[in-house]
Order: structure tokens, then C-alpha cells, then sequence
């Protein structure tokens, strides 16, 4: 099992579960009242993605709200979207994931797509 540090005041990591499903919580929370977490898949209560701040978190979230309406709008399909975004990230399949970007990346995805669904005129 992986240890995570947790991403606000770096102690470990713990797996929890609760009515929502699993997840990572700080093991200092009832100590300090760290409010560090993390997200856990809900089957294997793997790590999904890379921990982050809150800031980079509430970043990811604004991406995915960006990217995710090429796909389910209909402007694309998912394949194609995720294929586009390593294009325009000039990033790896294995590279290109939102849960993984830092806050400049995550910038960079709102911008890529507010370019393609805006072009500029010539």
C-alpha cells in the first residue's frame, strides 16, 4: 500500500471510509484538525490522481468543468477529447491527466479549450 502525504500539512495519509465512499483523510485531523483528503476509487480504495492544496484542487475541478463539456455536449467524443487535450497540452496519454495537473496546467486546459470553441478570425 502506498503512503501519501497528506497535501496541507504533510503527515500521512489515512483510508477511510464514509457515507460518500472511501477516501484519504489526514491521520493528524482529530490532532490539529488538518482537513488534508484525498480521493480513493471507489472499489480498490486506490489513490486517484495526485494529492493537491485545496487551491489546486478547486483548479482540477474548474478544468474538468471546462473539458468535460467538449465530451458530453457532443462536440466530441471522450476518445477524441482526451486525444485533442495531449495535443494542445503537448503532452503523453500517460501525462495527460487533469487529476495530475498542477494549478498552471490546469489554467492551461481552460484557455485550450475556450481557444477551440472560440477561434480566433484570420
Amino acid at each position: 500500500m502506498t503512503t501519501l502525504p497528506c497535501p496541507e500539512c504533510g503527515a500521512p495519509l489515512q483510508l477511510k471510509d464514509s457515507k460518500y465512499g472511501k477516501f484519504y483523510g489526514c491521520s493528524m485531523w482529530r490532532t490539529t484538525g488538518c482537513k488534508g483528503s484525498h480521493s480513493a476509487h471507489k472499489d480498490t480504495g486506490a489513490p486517484m490522481g495526485l494529492p493537491a492544496r485545496a487551491a489546486v484542487k478547486a483548479a482540477r475541478v474548474r478544468a474538468h468543468r471546462a473539458f468535460d463539456s467538449l465530451w458530453t455536449g457532443g462536440a466530441m467524443t471522450r476518445k477524441a477529447a482526451y486525444k485533442w487535450l495531449q495535443k494542445a497540452m503537448k503532452l503523453s496519454k500517460r501525462e495527460c491527466h487533469i487529476a495530475a495537473f498542477d494549478e498552471a496546467q490546469c489554467e492551461q486546459v481552460i484557455l485550450e479549450v475556450s481557444r477551440l470553441r472560440s477561434p480566433r478570425s484570420a
